[in-house]
């Protein structure tokens, strides 16, 4: 992972302008937890703990209701990733979002099996990459971004 990193800006929109707000912050301990046997970071996370308390950010609340959200529900995808459709990565330097609509992991699962949106001879991506800890969501044009997890 290259080491723990010594501090952390919080509250910065924009991460190509170091000039425009945030506050650095200290950092105390990184714990990481991560599984390395998983290809696909299932699991992987890592808790940043400050050396000072932070009080101008608002903590957002985790989903612990298995029955939220709903199939079909709309939700926002929100990251850093890679928007190129080339082999180049571009990763911006403000956050892109994109609406879309959960669906079941199962429904995951067998769109990705049946070759949509992904070629037929990639049978079986879904059941490798789909697990109990997966959101699956599908939208026209739309999604998540390759690397909008961090990794």
């Amino acid at each position: 992972l290259g080491g723990t990193p010594e501090w952390v800006v919080t509250g910065r929109y924009d991460i190509s302008d170091a000039g425009t707000g945030g506050v650095r912050r200290t950092i105390s301990n990184v714990l990481y937890r991560l599984n390395p046997q998983n290809e696909n970071y299932d699991t992987s996370l890592a808790l940043i703990f400050l050396r000072e308390c932070e009080e101008d950010i608002k903590p957002i609340a985790l989903n612990c209701n298995h029955d939220i959200p709903k199939n079909g529900e709309e939700m926002q995808v929100i990251g850093y990733g890679d928007t190129s459709d080339t082999i180049d990565p571009v990763f911006p330097s403000v956050p892109n979002g994109a609406d879309v609509n959960y669906i079941t992991n199962q429904e995951c699962i067998e769109t990705l099996d049946t070759g949509l949106p992904i070629d037929p001879g990639d049978l079986g991506f879904g059941t490798l990459f789909v697990t109990p800890n997966t959101m699956c969501s599908v939208a026209e044009n739309a999604g998540p971004c390759l690397n909008d997890d961090g990794m």
